[in-house]
């Protein structure tokens, strides 16, 4: 139910309720590819004595095992400008969110050791600025039929690519995929830059870290595809 002023959504409201197309699977890929950001209102103590009170982002990296498991020990978390925060406790006991209180005075702020901070799968939200925008731009995703067909395009609307489009790109990223990975000695006289698939991808990844939709599941999955592609061309 749409609350007035209401701060987030849970992700059990989400799925299914207010977008009833939506499966679970689906919305947690959609957040680890960068749609939204998934959150969890947490209260706990950092290395430096200081206490983290708010909404803790999950990074992308824990956020698929949410697919297969309804409660993940998380150790390291994102504040709002994208910065790590690790949680700590005195003695690096697991406690749940909701267990968390401020319970150590300030004499015994060195004792603290990094603490691992369960959080299950009913207390993820998604705030409702992202949840509002993200339902004004992906429709498609969502299986939801706009009104007034003939209405122009907004300029902010992206264009999908028609199918020949798609396959071209595939067939681009494939050819540079085999481009970096096989000996180009003949053609370049030099040896390849990258002896790995796996290789590439980290450094793809190092180099444009927070960029959307570069991820190592998707650049896994595309590149896979495209030289699969490629192979069915020769």
């Amino acid at each position: 139910m749409d609350v007035p002023g209401r701060k987030a959504y849970y992700l059990n409201e989400l799925v299914g309720s207010k977008w009833p197309n939506a499966t679970k699977e689906a919305v947690l890929e959609w957040a680890e590819e960068g749609f939204f950001r998934l959150q969890v209102k947490a209260q706990f103590r950092l290395m430096d004595g200081e206490w983290f009170e708010g909404y803790a982002i999950i990074q992308p990296s824990d956020v698929r095992h949410f697919i297969k498991h309804d409660e993940l020990g998380i150790g390291e978390f994102l504040n709002e400008k994208g910065e790590k925060i690790v949680p700590v406790s005195q003695d690096g006991v697991s406690v749940h969110v909701s267990l968390i209180r401020p319970i150590f005075s300030t004499d015994e702020k060195n004792k603290y050791a990094p603490a691992t901070i369960n959080v299950s799968y009913s207390e993820l939200v998604v705030l409702t600025d992202e949840v509002e925008s993200f339902e004004k731009k992906n429709n498609d995703l969502l299986g939801i039929t706009t009104a007034s067909p003939q209405k122009p395009m907004a300029k902010n609307t992206q264009k999908l690519c028609t199918p020949k489009e798609e396959r071209t790109d595939i067939h681009i990223i494939g050819g540079l995929v085999e481009l970096l990975l096989e000996s180009t000695q003949e053609v370049l006289d030099e040896k390849p830059p990258y002896r790995s698939k796996a290789k590439l991808i980290k450094v793809l990844l190092e180099r444009n870290e927070g960029l959307f939709g570069m991820t190592k599941r998707t650049l896994e999955d595309r590149f896979a595809a495209a030289v699969k592609a490629i192979n069915e061309v020769d």
